[in-house]
């Protein structure tokens, strides 16, 4: 089973969560640049988690995020830069998703130069983890690099609603599907709780766990895509537009709205 895989020890992230596992030092230290870009479905709560982590009260919010917003703020020192983004539709695979949508979540890795620390692959807790939604998840996960998983980590959003259920006890209930995610992420996660706000001990912990795999990675401490492959990224997928449009092809949404990315304006491909 999942949990009786994984033994502690200090090269890599804990798989539990114990008291005393993440705390930080009490000393003043230098404010600490951290990037951050969220990921995830529509809806699984990445801005309530922007809020959450910065402290700030949130608010019922009808409208979804449609393009990325750099957020930023001083939490237990360290300057933090959040980037949030569109999601996805859980049983959207990439291709199904609009071009809009991938174009700016490849973008979203220029709000925070020169690239982020992190990525943040947010989950709710109260949604069934299927194997739809798995492989929905790596392909938009992979627009931007198959190398992401490295800088990648889970963050369980809704943490209330597991009641007294430890998370290795959900993650194993979930089955394979979600065991693959926790896997390829390194075993890195974090459960957070949006109705809890301010800088409280859910906070410093996924902070320090942050840090953690700053530090862990072999290469540099942030991931930054090269102008010129970022470039071909958006060539690619202004050509996947374009073809889609000729081709007079349509992919229904959940509404059976036509997809949007027929409607933009070239200027988004220049």
């Amino acid at each position: 089973m999942l949990a009786g895989k994984h033994t502690v020890n200090k090269h890599i992230i804990y798989l539990t969560n114990p008291p005393s596992a993440f705390l930080l030092p009490e000393r003043p230290r230098p404010v600490t640049d951290i990037r951050i870009v969220m990921f995830g479905a529509k809806g699984s709560g990445k801005t309530s988690a922007i809020n959450a982590i910065l402290g700030r009260e949130n608010r019922p919010n009808l409208i979804r995020t449609a393009q990325c917003q750099a957020r930023k703020g001083v939490v237990f020192g360290r300057q933090l830069t959040l980037v949030d983004t569109p999601g996805w539709w859980m049983n959207f695979f990439c291709d199904e998703s609009s071009i809009f949508d991938q174009r700016e979540q490849v973008l979203s890795l220029s709000l925070c130069p020169p690239g982020p620390h992190v990525f943040l692959l947010v989950i709710r807790v109260d949604r069934a983890f299927t194997e739809t939604y798995r492989r929905a998840t790596q392909e938009h996960l992979e627009l931007i690099s198959e190398h992401i998983w490295s800088r990648v980590i889970l963050l369980f959003s809704f943490g209330d609603r597991l009641g007294g259920t430890p998370i290795e006890q959900y993650i194993e209930s979930e089955g394979e599907a979600l065991c693959w995610i926790v896997e390829r992420c390194g075993n890195r996660y974090h459960v957070l709780n949006s109705r809890t706000k301010g800088e409280g001990f859910q906070v410093r912990e996924l902070i320090a766990k942050i840090e953690e795999t700053m530090t862990s990675c072999n290469t540099d401490w942030h991931y930054e895509l090269e102008r010129k492959e970022l470039e071909q990224k958006k060539k690619n997928s202004c050509s996947d537009l374009f073809e889609r449009h000729s081709r007079g092809r349509c992919h229904g949404s959940a509404s059976g709205n036509k997809d949007v990315n027929t409607q933009w304006p070239l200027e988004l491909c220049v």
